[in-house]
């Protein structure tokens, strides 16, 4: 498990397991974080760190002729949303945001924290449609992800490291790493009721279409 895109520092969590100045313990903790951070992903069903670059392309199959859910999506960068009607691959609709389609939830870059938009919706004075079902028809280019960590976020990773972390520290014939997985950080992450508190206004949900 690597420490790449954890949602909690070194630092922090070694001050919440009052260990700030020891190095001895150093590599169980980077495993748990990493764990954590993946079971966190799990559980909410999308994850917390932003793309490195602005202009990063996904697709999606719409379901409905009004709206599509997307990934988190932060900002949206040119051509923004291009259209393949015909299922050939060709994107030849570029739709103007605003005009053509809003961003859902609309508030998102208000709430605190920042949150990602989720949904494409066509507007009902536009005249435009989805293709419904038309594989990979919806084209959309932007940074995707979140634009900072929540503190919500960061708090449920730490109590769930501090018991993979706990838990290994604890295993019998001292096999250190006993534990330190997503998969036990997924079955400790259900079932604790702080981590759950913590964690439910980021779940996501499919869209009402």
């Amino acid at each position: 498990m690597g420490t790449s895109n954890v949602y909690l520092t070194l630092a922090q969590l070694k001050s919440t397991l009052s260990m700030t100045g020891t190095t001895f313990a150093d590599a169980d903790i980077n495993l748990a974080m990493g764990a954590a951070s993946r079971a966190v992903d799990e559980i909410t069903g999308r994850r917390f760190w932003q793309d490195t670059g602005t202009s990063n392309v996904r697709w999606y199959t719409p379901r409905s002729y009004k709206l599509v859910q997307l990934d988190d999506l932060i900002t949206l960068a040119s051509p923004g949303v291009a259209i393949d009607r015909g299922g050939n691959g060709t994107y030849s609709e570029t739709w103007v945001q605003g005009t053509d389609f809003v961003l859902e939830p609309f508030n998102a870059p208000s709430e605190n924290p920042v949150r990602p938009y989720e949904t494409l919706r066509v507007r009902l004075l536009s005249g435009r449609w989805l293709p419904p079902y038309i594989e990979r028809s919806v084209q959309v280019t932007g940074q995707f992800g979140w634009p900072a960590v929540p503190d919500d976020v960061t708090a449920a990773c730490g109590i769930l490291a501090a018991k993979l972390l706990r838990r290994s520290r604890e295993a019998p014939f001292g096999i250190v790493t006993a534990g330190i997985d997503q998969a036990a950080a997924m079955r400790i992450g259900r079932t604790d009721p702080d981590v759950y508190m913590l964690l439910r206004d980021y779940t996501r949900h499919e869209p009402f279409v």
